[in-house]
């Protein structure tokens, strides 16, 4: 069983919680009780978890697996990638794994410091996580002719023979139920702001928005979507916002949203007075904006915990061809939504 000191830390609480909640006395929620309890639930399964070394790799049993995890360039959202950071770092430490952070920049050149793990022998991988993966990625397709197994957060990917393990968010779903919220709030001219065809979020998220507005009978304009940064997308929809023809929009990410937003402040566009906004992401950002953010908020912690174990569970399991595990998210409902002026 993990002690009180590292179910708190993976629970992000305080030990007096911890102790409150594994004693099932009172001074807690119920719902503060559970995450408790759920968090020491996966670090005593994570414990309990035995894994064999391929021989290829390790000499024995007792030596720690390497995992190298690729992640992109840039950053749009540090607290973000942070949490998923957290959940690796907590999995690993259960399960005594050893992490190489490593950058996976797009056209990557064959010099590049990266490839030295793929290349060398004494530096390969036991396993490799890639954040933020885009429909193509040559070092996936690398590693999986090796043999190398693998744990994507993204796509449907299916590069070389055999099909990749993949941690997903189940984004359709989530972005249906974010357009149909503003919907219900009387919106019937809702524009979708920002991002890249590239990634498999931006697909899914605008799929849903679309999705939502065909199951209430509004019939998307084309001009109401622009991609791109969020600046950018957000000069594209000022005439339109200021004319009162949108009255609601669905940022593709918090990182957008935070790019986009001022240019709308400068514009004159009130939030939510002329315009609802909501967003993907909850981070300090869509908090404490003024006025908080409407959002979906996803779990990164958890993904990033069972990236990993999934991982180690392929290394163990060579018989597994491929696990994909499906995360929900949350809507969160905030005062930057609310019904357009005609419908008050």
């Amino acid at each position: 069983m993990p002690s009180v000191s590292q179910i708190a830390k993976h629970a992000n609480v305080s030990k007096s919680t911890v102790s409150l909640a594994l004693n099932d006395k009172p001074g807690i929620s119920s719902k503060m009780r559970q995450h408790v309890l759920s968090v020491a639930e996966e670090l005593n399964s994570a414990e309990k978890l035995t894994y064999s070394v391929p021989q290829n790799h390790k000499n024995n049993g007792a030596t720690p697996l390497t995992v190298m995890v690729l992640h992109p360039t840039i950053l749009h959202s540090s607290h973000i990638f942070g949490e998923f950071l957290r959940g690796i770092e907590a999995c690993a430490s259960a399960l005594n794994v050893q992490l190489r952070i490593a950058i996976n920049a797009p056209d990557m050149a064959q010099n590049h410091a990266t490839r030295l793990y793929l290349s060398q022998a004494s530096l390969l991988p036991d396993g490799v996580l890639m954040i933020g993966a885009r429909r193509q990625e040559p070092l996936i397709d690398e590693a999986n002719a090796m043999g190398i197994p693998c744990v994507l957060m993204g796509w449907d990917y299916h590069g070389g023979e055999s099909p990749i393990n993949l941690i997903r968010r189940d984004e359709i779903a989530m972005a249906r139920e974010a357009t149909s919220y503003l919907v219900s709030l009387g919106h019937r001219a809702i524009a979708f702001l920002g991002g890249d065809m590239d990634y498999l979020f931006t697909t899914d998220r605008l799929a849903g928005y679309r999705a939502a507005l065909a199951e209430h009978g509004i019939a998307a304009k084309a001009e109401w979507v622009a991609l791109g940064g969020g600046k950018g997308a957000a000069e594209v929809m000022v005439g339109r916002i200021k004319s009162a023809e949108i009255t609601a929009a669905v940022f593709v990410n918090e990182a957008y949203a935070k790019d986009g937003l001022p240019i709308l402040r400068a514009a004159g566009c009130a939030i939510p007075d002329q315009l609802s906004v909501l967003c993907f992401d909850d981070t300090t950002f869509t908090k404490n904006y003024d006025p908080p953010l409407t959002t979906v908020r996803y779990h990164q912690f958890e993904e990033g915990y069972w990236m990993l174990k999934t991982l180690v569970e392929q290394i163990q399991q060579p018989l597994l061809k491929s696990t994909q595990i499906t995360f929900h998210g949350t809507l969160v409902k905030r005062d930057s939504c609310k019904p357009p002026k005609e419908s008050l």
